[in-house]
């Protein structure tokens, strides 16, 4: 699967769906290409003035970020289902923030 293929099937047919399986290609490939958009969507927001070097929050790389988050979230679940685990087990990436 390419990077064309893996977005199209992230963002298009399951945007929204936590059940069944992700290959490996889809989740790296999604990934890569929503990593390097959102560099790009963050270094426009400050060449534009949109967001300042101070942290400010509200730009278009945020806008983006909120948009991908469900696919993402179901990206994440379906390819932890292919390991075999249960979608809880993507909290234990929780215990270092906590």
């Amino acid at each position: 699967m390419g990077f064309a293929d893996a977005v199209k099937l992230c963002l298009g047919q399951k945007y929204f769906v936590f059940s069944g399986r992700a290959a490996r290609s889809e989740f790296w490939w999604f990934t890569l290409v929503s990593a390097i958009v959102t560099f790009i969507l963050m270094c426009a927001d400050l060449l534009f003035g949109i967001v300042e070097m101070t942290g400010g929050m509200a730009g278009i790389s945020t806008l983006y970020g909120l948009g991908v988050f469900l696919p993402t979230a179901a990206l994440h679940v379906r390819r932890i289902q292919d390991t075999g685990r249960s979608f809880w087990f993507l909290f234990v990436s929780l215990i270092p923030v906590v």
